[in-house]
Parts: structure tokens; C-alpha cells; sequence
């Protein structure tokens, strides 16, 4: 069986002492003894034991003898179970809330204080539109007449998703219907 080396970042699964309760802890490890158990196995050779010395990130040190452990980029989940298919997730996920967050600071920027007003006065007035940048919407987006092509897309880097509609809520969103009346000519990004 494998141990840890001294520097790991691991996560070690303690019982309940009070008031910790049983869980998962994380630390950092410090020492490691390797060290005979007496313990005869099937193929009738003694089982080597050991125990670790770690640093607990919450503050501390400890000394365990023999204790389940996995490494802390495998932390398991609350029944003590290790998702493969998590930890390979987790790059993923993490791109993603990068660019929610990103998405979410580019709609501060928007002015909203002419939110809501979709009515055009004139029906003949010119439509300028908006495309969405994630390439799986495209969609376009309507523009209220008070507001500029150019300011929009400059207020979001030139990057406009369908979240930044701050002009009309029911469209926020990829998930939303493609508008009715969008002409490729009358296109502005």
C-alpha cells in the first residue's frame, strides 16, 4: 500500500471526538514512520503499518496510526466514496463559474436606468440588432432605439451574451426564443 510523502495535502478521514465531528479533515503532512503491525496476512508475511504526522489546516498537529486517508485532490464524498467523474469535471466547472462571473460583471456595466422601455413610437423606425457570442446561441437580439449598437458592445469588451439584455428581462437568456422580425441586413455587430 502506498503513504503519503512529507509535504502531501491530504485529506484523512477521522472519527467523531468531540466537538469535531466524523468526517474528512485536510492537512498538510509532516512526518510518516513506517513500522511492523504484527498483523499476519493471508500470504503469511507481517503487514507494515505507519503512522502519519499532519498538520491540520484548521491548526494543530496529530499523530495517527494507520489511518484511512486519500490525497486531497481526491477528496471523497460524505459517504467516502472518490468520484472519477468529478474530479475530471472539476476543471470544466471551473471554466465555467470563471465565465459566469465574467458575464455577470459585464451586466453591472450596463446602464439600466432606461431598462424596461422595448416600445418603439415610430413601427417603421430602423431595428438595429445584437448577436449573442456563445457559440451555441448565435441568437440576435433586439435594440431599444435609445441605445447605441456601438455603446453596448463596448460596454461588454466587444463580448455580448443574451444575459446582458438589460432592456428586456423575458430574453436574458440563451434559453429564450430567437426574436421575431431579426433581417440579416439590418444586422449591426
Amino acid at each position: 500500500d502506498k503513504t503519503p510523502e512529507i509535504g502531501d495535502e491530504i485529506a484523512v478521514k477521522c472519527p467523531a471526538d468531540p466537538p469535531y465531528p466524523e468526517g474528512w479533515y485536510t492537512g498538510v503532512c509532516i512526518g510518516i514512520t513506517e513500522h511492523d503491525d504484527g498483523v499476519v496476512a493471508k500470504k503469511r508475511s507481517k503487514r507494515r503499518g505507519f503512522t502519519l504526522k499532519v498538520e491540520w489546516d484548521g491548526g494543530g498537529e496529530e499523530e495517527l496510526v494507520n489511518p484511512e486517508w486519500r490525497m486531497k485532490s481526491e477528496a471523497p464524498d460524505k459517504q467516502g466514496r472518490v468520484s472519477h467523474r468529478d474530479t475530471k469535471l472539476r476543471p470544466y466547472m471551473k471554466y465555467w463559474v470563471t465565465r459566469l462571473n465574467a458575464m455577470n460583471e459585464a451586466e453591472k456595466k450596463l446602464s439600466r436606468t432606461r431598462a424596461g422601455k422595448t416600445v418603439r413610437a415610430d413601427p417603421d423606425q430602423q431595428v438595429e440588432w445584437v448577436q449573442c457570442c456563445n457559440p451555441s446561441c448565435g441568437k440576435w437580439r433586439s435594440l431599444p432605439p435609445y441605445l447605441k449598437p456601438s455603446a453596448v458592445l463596448d460596454s461588454c469588451d466587444r463580448k455580448w451574451y443574451c444575459v446582458l439584455n438589460s432592456w428586456d428581462e423575458a430574453i436574458a437568456s440563451c434559453g429564450a426564443a430567437q426574436e421575431s422580425g431579426y433581417m440579416s441586413k439590418t444586422s449591426s455587430t
